[in-house]
């Protein structure tokens, strides 16, 4: 086996990895010294350890006595870790806390400027301010390592981005919070030699989206989301305000867009219209996502997809539409009653919009999402009926 070329051993590896094959990837760090510092390298680059712990009793040690352990037993895995993902198993009404003085210790144990990743995950706003003083300025230290490519923040304070370097690409932003509760002196004031380039951004589910949204697009010296070219929104509330700020910032990186993926609210039927309508042209664009929720009779956002994706261009780049649709348990029989015709007639205005006026289309991908698997090929059916995209054209794509 050793006698094999390294390029042949590495392509094994990363080939295994691609497929999140972990359990195949130990088996191959134990076949043969070639394989083991390869194998254990991607094994190891992530660790994922809670920031609070059970304080009921018989509950195992915390999690920052074992990291500890584990980090101080062998060096090796110190040079591995890459990657950080800290979070909160439960809310602290479930009798969880938040004091694990070890945690830090552990955590400085790593290379902290050969960070790559950190994913900082609490349960609710109240989580991060009654972590250790010590842990909070680790995981500042983390924020500012200049190798940090990867940030992904929720309950836990928007300002940390402030901490981030030129390094930072890939920003995802759940419900986050600006301050407050005594935290802003652990985070460092915005310099101008730290200014953060975004080239792609999720926008998740936020209690306070336009706060956020706002902080995002008012601190350009800091923040620059002028080159962004992927973009994930999560509409959270449907006010007319999200709608405005959502689209001021797409206005920002309209020119630099390329992937966009889209979950519109859960609209009212008479609301419909007005989703996502502050939308510019983003003439760059060549993959359109949108995530359709079909699970309530009461409310739909297909009639609002619908609206938007007639609103474009007809001059736009678009290569690639995918819609995913969310359907609830009992689909199939609205679907064969009245609210069949009234979302069979919306898909038709979608393989009509698509069919005539996007004139760089290679495919429409739909899939389908369903907890009924006895109906899905039922509603297979009908989708691809209701679309009515000439199959000669090739471009629909229905799983």
């Amino acid at each position: 086996m050793a006698s094999l070329p390294l390029e042949l051993l590495l392509l094994v590896i990363s080939s295994t990895a691609d497929k999140r094959d972990y359990k195949s990837l130990r088996n191959l760090s134990l076949a043969c010294s070639a394989f083991r510092q390869p194998s254990q390298s991607l094994l190891l680059s992530h660790i994922q350890v809670a920031i609070t712990h059970s304080r009921h009793p018989g509950s195992t040690a915390p999690p920052g006595e074992r990291l500890l352990e584990l980090l101080s037993s062998t060096s090796r895995i110190v040079s591995y870790v890459k990657f950080i993902t800290m979070f909160d198993p439960e809310p602290r009404w479930a009798g969880w806390v938040a004091n694990d003085r070890k945690l830090a210790r552990a955590l400085d144990q790593l290379d902290l400027t050969k960070i790559e990743g950190l994913a900082l995950i609490c349960s609710d706003h109240g989580t991060y301010g009654l972590l250790d003083e010590c842990l909070r300025a680790t995981i500042v230290r983390i924020c500012e390592s200049p190798s940090l490519l990867i940030f992904s923040l929720s309950g836990a304070p928007l300002r940390l981005i402030w901490a981030c370097g030129p390094s930072l690409k890939h920003f995802r932003v759940g419900n986050s919070f600006l301050g407050g509760q005594g935290i802003e002196a652990d985070i460092p004031s915005f310099r101008e030699s730290q200014v953060v380039s975004l080239d792609s951004l999720q926008f998740d589910r936020h209690f306070f989206p336009v706060s956020a949204l706002q902080f995002i697009l008012r601190h350009p010296p800091a923040i620059r989301v002028d080159q962004l070219r992927t973009l994930h929104l999560i509409m959270t509330t449907g006010h007319e305000d999200e709608d405005i700020w959502m689209g001021s910032l797409v206005k920002k990186c309209q020119n630099s867009l390329i992937s966009l993926k889209l979950v519109p609210h859960v609209y009212s039927f008479s609301r419909g219209e007005s989703a996502f309508r502050r939308f510019p042209d983003c003439p760059n664009l060549t993959t359109l996502e949108i995530e359709v929720n079909m699970t309530d009779l009461a409310s739909d956002c297909l009639q609002g997809t619908v609206s938007f994706l007639e609103r474009l261009s007809p001059s736009n780049a678009i290569q690639a539409l995918r819609l995913g649709l969310d359907l609830s348990l009992h689909t199939w029989r609205s679907i064969t009653r009245v609210w069949g015709g009234i979302w069979s007639a919306e898909l038709r205005r979608i393989g009509n919009c698509v069919t005539l006026g996007f004139p760089h289309l290679r495919t429409v991908a739909v899939e389908i999402h369903t907890l009924d698997p006895d109906d899905l090929q039922a509603i297979r059916i009908w989708v691809v009926e209701a679309l009515a995209i000439p199959p000669e054209t090739g471009l629909l794509d229905v799983a």
